[in-house]
């Protein structure tokens, strides 16, 4: 059996975990794009850039060693979910991009991490924040699904029709 190379999987995984977003995005309803459950949670707006800010971070650390201010990370366009949407697909292409020019054996290179918020510690492998952009949105999928199902949009029924 032939092994598949690190960055096919990742690959894999980080366009599996978008299309998961992708569908949930699509659900959200347009009047609602700013509302969060309660005062202090953040909106389905903040919780997609979120997803954004973190991802080009992590990716610019990835890159250079260096570390972006959340701030200056990502210069948003619009306040809509189209074209929040743009950006995530724009920033994504910029990551598989990274993914695909980042040599196998150096994915397995332990680089110092990202202010200690990896969940390996001070150390990880390049792969491991590949990964963790995916899991960092896969937490933010799990968030938009919960705000849509108090919305009323309950995901097991709507998969059923």
């Amino acid at each position: 059996m032939q092994v598949r190379a690190h960055r096919t999987r990742l690959e894999e995984e980080l366009r599996a975990v978008r299309d998961e977003l992708l569908v949930s995005a699509h659900r959200i309803p347009s009047d609602r794009f700013d509302w969060a459950p309660q005062a202090g949670m953040k909106s389905f707006r903040e919780q997609l850039r979120e997803v954004g800010t973190m991802e080009k971070i992590v990716v610019e650390f990835i890159k250079s060693g260096k570390e972006t201010e959340w701030g200056e990370a990502v210069q948003w366009t619009g306040h809509d979910l189209d074209s929040t949407l743009s950006e995530l697909k724009s920033i994504r292409a910029a990551t598989l991009a990274l993914l695909w020019s980042t040599p196998e054996d150096k994915l397995q290179e332990p680089v110092h991490a990202l202010w200690g918020k990896v969940p390996s510690g001070p150390h990880a492998e390049r792969e491991g924040l590949f990964r963790w952009i995916a899991r960092h949105e896969y937490y933010h999928i799990g968030q938009i699904v919960t705000y849509l199902w108090i919305l009323g949009d309950n995901p097991y029924r709507r998969s059923a029709s």
